[in-house]
């Protein structure tokens, strides 16, 4: 049915075929640049939108850069003699580094290529918007605009204190030192394994900003002393070689040249460039994109990884998988359940891992066993370890009058309950329970990337790595983007010239999500409590309450600027 509906398409297109080469011949741009705005969102890759939403207001303003759809302009770019370069408008950016270097490369392949890359910031901005700009030739500030170089710090919030004066306790049960998913609620300060391990992220971030400043002959005393000033303002920035000129925006076409016309929008570039007058009968064979995208917990967006596997798995158009992670982990359960379906499409197709700004704990489990793993050197990843919890809620029972009473037939019946503190034997028999979900991370671990066991267990006790620190350790095989990972697919299917897409949805039923565990309205009001002093808790508690082993990094640790 659907190839008598493309035929007839087709056939009602064909009179129209001359004009439509027509229109592309007046369409083709008369300046020599390109004009390309980055939003402050930016994706690997944006959700396909529906048609009828190009008609909505504004809704443009609200879509996130794509950054499959700026490698895809790039590729034409650097082939087009006619385009002489980009005018890129920068704003304030709050991305993950590893994402943040994924752009710069953008700019750098075009600059590489010989063409002028001009970057205005109309609203200044820090350490990462800085790091993406100095992969243009040329940047320019907006004269009232501020540039941050306070230095890179991760902070964090110790909440123990509050939670005792509530009467709530969380009782925290965890294989390995660096695993401190926990600690914000369980320790009154910084443990040091904790302050080893930020540290470590914070000079990997900085490695990257100061090989990317040097690029513009910021070095040495030079790079050190744009931290001692803090921040930069009109001309000062431009003394401190954080930028060529100060500029608004009606100023910045003087500087790609007076007599060229305005820049044509490069998402018009790449639709004329990308433009396909009939449609195809059906989809080529392609590499697709699978991506898994957040904290691992059951439900529906759990339920789709799962089909996009299996998917990917029996469709004979897609030949071969780029798995893009971008989780902090979660659910132990649901990791090694994604874990054995990516084990399964590698039996049939080569599958390369390629790591977003986080993929860490369970986000790294399920990657273990796939061909290859690529991640930029500003990847936070590893902390293969397990946690699990339980809130402890008698103190707050006790103080606004409920009084708990039990009837059990076993010893363990109410393990769960928030009204009582574990024996010593309970916490034994978590303990057992933990160590056997750590054993198997190891065993993944070690299995997938032909490591000896000791050799990741000294690796492991949660402790997160950058990606380059991991690559040196052999948790990582190349570092790169996405684009590299999906070399590493093409060169195991024989270096076929085959596109990069996104995965189609799935067809057929799609496996049914695990069901809510049931949870006692009181211990909800205690977690609502908590969940005010840190609303990320709300996930964490989800996965961590005591009845299900958890493989996460805390995705609040560290947000890095």
């Amino acid at each position: 049915m659907r190839l008598l509906y493309t035929l007839v398409a087709n056939l009602l297109r064909l009179p129209f075929y001359p004009l439509w080469l027509l229109a592309r011949a007046f369409a083709r741009p008369r300046s020599k640049w390109l004009g390309l705005k980055i939003r402050e969102r930016v994706v690997e890759v944006a959700p396909a939108q529906a048609f009828w939403m190009r008609f909505v207001p504004g809704i443009d303003k609200r879509l996130p850069t794509s950054l499959r759809a700026l490698r895809r302009l790039v590729d034409h770019v650097v082939k087009d003699a006619h385009v002489e370069g980009l005018s890129v408008t920068l704003p304030a950016l709050a991305l993950p580094w590893a994402r943040a270097q994924s752009l710069r490369h953008e700019l750098t392949r075009v600059r590489d290529a010989g063409k002028r890359v001009v970057v205005h910031l109309p609203d200044g901005g820090g350490h990462v918007t800085l790091f993406v700009a100095s992969g243009g030739t040329e940047i320019l500030l907006a004269p009232g605009a501020t540039l941050s170089t306070l230095g890179l710090a991760a902070e964090v919030r110790h909440v123990r204190e509050a939670l005792e004066k509530l009467g709530v306790e969380v009782q925290p049960f965890t294989c390995g030192d660096y695993k401190t998913a926990l600690e914000r609620f369980t320790h009154a300060s910084m443990s040091e394994p904790q302050r080893e391990q930020l540290t470590a992220i914070l000079q990997g971030h900085e490695r990257a900003f100061e090989a990317a400043l040097a690029e513009r002959g910021i070095v040495g005393e030079a790079f050190d002393a744009l931290f001692e000033r803090g921040l930069h303002r009109g001309q000062a920035a431009v003394d401190a070689k954080l930028v060529d000129g100060l500029a608004q925006a009606d100023g910045v076409r003087r500087v790609l040249g007076p007599d060229d016309p305005k820049p044509m929008p490069a998402a018009g570039y790449l639709a004329r460039k990308e433009a396909r007058f009939f449609r195809r009968f059906r989809p080529a064979p392609h590499v697709a994109i699978v991506s898994v995208e957040g904290t691992i917990a059951p439900g529906p967006k759990a339920d789709r990884w799962i089909a996009a596997l299996r998917e990917a798995r029996r469709d004979p158009r897609v030949r071969g998988v780029v798995l893009h992670v971008d989780s902090p982990g979660g659910s132990a359960l649901l990791s090694e359940q994604l874990h054995r379906e990516v084990l399964r499409l590698r039996e049939k197709k080569p599958v390369v891992a390629y790591f977003d700004g986080v993929a860490a704990s369970g986000g790294y489990y399920l990657a273990t066993h796939t061909h290859a793993i690529v991640a930029q050197p500003t990847t936070i990843t590893g902390s293969i370890g397990v946690v699990s919890a339980r809130l402890l809620a008698k103190d707050l029972l006790s103080k606004v009058g409920v009084h708990t009473e039990v009837v059990r037939l076993r010893p363990h019946a109410d393990l769960y309950s928030p009204a009582r503190s574990l024996t010593d034997d309970e916490q034994a028999l978590i303990r057992r329970e933990l160590d056997g979900t750590y054993d198997l991370f190891l065993e993944r671990v070690a299995d997938g990337r032909e490591m000896a066991r000791d050799t990741v267990r000294g690796l492991a006790g949660g402790r997160v790595w950058t990606g380059a620190d991991a690559a040196d350790r052999g948790l990582v095989d190349r570092l790169g983007g996405l684009s590299v990972a999906y070399e590493e697919v093409l060169s195991r299917l024989g270096g076929a010239p085959l596109p990069l897409e996104p995965l189609r949805g799935p067809r057929g039923d799609r496996p049914p999500a695990d069901p809510p565990a049931a949870v006692e309205a009181l211990a909800r009001g205690g977690r609502a409590w908590l969940g005010w002093l840190a609303p990320e808790l709300a996930t964490w508690l989800q996965l961590a309450g005591g009845k299900e082993r958890a493989l996460l990094w805390d995705p609040s640790l560290p947000h890095v600027e």
